[in-house]
């Protein structure tokens, strides 16, 4: 079921009970407290209370599976527009079709936050042993102090630490030392503006999704985690749910998940991916040439 409350907009703080039960007679085919909505009955009790300071609206229906909480979800979103909207304050005090869906996506998401945690230890751990702590997490400011566990780090980060992990381009050196060394040797009989071209481009910012997964079919991941972390939000703290919102998720997770099981099972296969450093922006080095002439 559903609970929603009216409360008026105006100064007089009065909702009115036929006001409501009218409003709901001209949005749905409605009599004898049941509204009849794509060929189902959902009971619908308006209901006051005291000193009419608001209107409690109560939506049931009989079942619970995915086409009652599609039914009643659009019930919701129909009361929840129109031109009645500029005279009530409308507030969903409780929404059990969003129950419904959370509690079907949420073995989506729990799988998707376990492949991704494992694909990441596989990845890390087998390309650069127990050095990978020192090498993904202490250059990237946001994450370093998250936590000093080697065996067990990635336990202690939520969906938003894998996005700076994963996401935020980091430099392999500090830039301000690799100028301090460029300016050293432009001094030096046998300089070459050439080979610190290629030494730079190893130096350019990259986030570590650049560097460990280019190549891999991850772009499930690569262009939805952002979003799929804040539904994830949602999901977890019990808010509630739109449901086209959930179909919408319902493919994008499932996809995503199909996506990290064949990267992991490609990871343990051996195979490795590489960085392609020709796609790479040219901006650090041009940065470094400025300052090379400058210095000339």
């Amino acid at each position: 079921y559903i609970d929603l409350i009216f409360m008026s907009k105006d100064k007089e703080n009065v909702v009115q009970v036929d006001d409501i039960i009218s409003l709901i007679e001209n949005k749905f085919d409605y009599s004898n407290n049941i509204i009849n909505l794509e060929d189902n009955e959902i009971e619908c009790v308006v209901k006051n209370s005291n000193y009419n300071k608001s209107v409690s609206v109560y939506l049931s229906i009989d079942g619970y599976r995915e086409s009652e909480a599609r039914i009643l979800n659009n019930c919701l979103n129909i009361l929840k527009k129109g031109d009645h909207r500029k005279r009530y304050h409308l507030t969903v005090a409780y929404d059990e079709s969003s129950k419904y869906m959370a509690e079907k996506i949420f073995p989506l998401l729990s799988k998707y936050e376990r492949l991704l945690r494992y694909i990441l230890y596989l990845k890390f751990i087998r390309s650069l042993g127990n050095n990978w702590m020192e090498e993904i997490i202490k250059n990237n400011e946001k994450i370093k102090d998250k936590s000093s566990k080697i065996e067990s780090v990635l336990e202690d980060f939520n969906l938003e630490d894998y996005e700076y992990l994963l996401f935020e381009k980091v430099y392999s050196e500090d830039p301000t030392e690799t100028l301090k060394k460029i300016t050293e040797d432009i001094n030096s009989e046998d300089f070459n503006i050439s080979e610190w071209r290629k030494n730079l481009d190893s130096k350019k910012p990259l986030s570590n999704w650049e560097r460990y997964f280019n190549g891999n079919n991850l772009d499930c991941i690569s262009n939805n985690h952002n979003s799929i972390r804040k539904f994830r939000n949602r999901v977890m703290h019990n808010k509630n749910i739109d449901y086209k919102a959930f179909i919408k998720y319902q493919k994008i997770i499932s996809e995503a998940n199909e996506q990290l099981s064949a990267t992991a099972n490609y990871i343990k296969s051996g195979r490795i991916s590489t960085v392609d450093i020709s796609r790479l922006e040219k901006s650090f080095v041009d940065l470094i040439e400025r300052s090379y002439n400058c210095l000339l």
